[in-house]
């Protein structure tokens, strides 16, 4: 799910699994696809940019986990680097899939 809303994009992504394993799967796919600032397991939060592009100079994206009874939450926000804060949809978008992409099979892979 995408919401844009004062130059902020936002996403939210229901995965069947604890906050903890989830949150494992949200830092070790930022890692892989982008490049972490800043992570807290105590908040479950991520702070990333992603890649520079002919299109954009890239989005600063938070990601927050939160417990949903037996699963989880994923939300990102995703905020421009351009001095006029104007988003790119679609790259933000395509970015946005693949991080889904590779929490999904973070957490297949590590399923017990």
């Amino acid at each position: 799910m995408s919401n844009t809303a004062g130059g902020v994009q936002s996403y939210e992504w229901h995965m069947p699994a604890a906050p903890e394993a989830t949150f494992a799967a949200a830092l070790a796919a930022a890692n892989s696809l982008f490049k972490v600032k800043e992570s807290d397991d105590f908040t479950k939060t991520i702070q990333f940019v992603t890649k520079v592009s002919a299109m954009s100079w890239g989005d600063r994206c938070t990601a927050q986990v939160v417990e949903d009874g037996d699963e989880s939450v994923v939300r990102v926000s995703v905020v421009s680097r351009n001095s006029n804060n104007t988003l790119v949809a679609g790259k933000a978008a395509k970015n946005m899939q693949a991080y889904l992409s590779g929490i999904a099979e973070h957490l297949k892979a590590n399923r017990g």
